[in-house]
């Protein structure tokens, strides 16, 4: 399964009425090589997409590396750059 379609299924608003926190793992960023900025990008906007219409609790994202961390955090902050403006 692709990453966008794990993220995209990965929570429902029925799921919500149970759940207070999930969390993501980078799916394929190891061993398969899914390029790690294409990978923040899809569940950032993806994740984004869901917190503009459901209200839920804690979102966390499980990273293999500091390096990774760095790419979501600049990716994130590119996207919350991009809706202030």
């Amino acid at each position: 399964m692709h990453h966008f379609e794990l993220v995209k299924g990965g929570i429902t608003a029925q799921a919500t009425e149970v759940i207070q926190s999930i969390s993501f793992p980078a799916i394929s960023t190891g061993v398969y090589r899914f390029p790690i900025a294409l990978a923040s990008t899809i569940a950032l906007t993806k994740i984004v997409e869901f917190l503009k219409v459901t209200q839920f609790g804690e979102m966390k994202f499980i990273l293999f590396s500091q390096q990774d961390f760095d790419v979501y955090e600049n990716t994130l902050k590119k996207m919350l750059d991009y809706v202030l403006i």
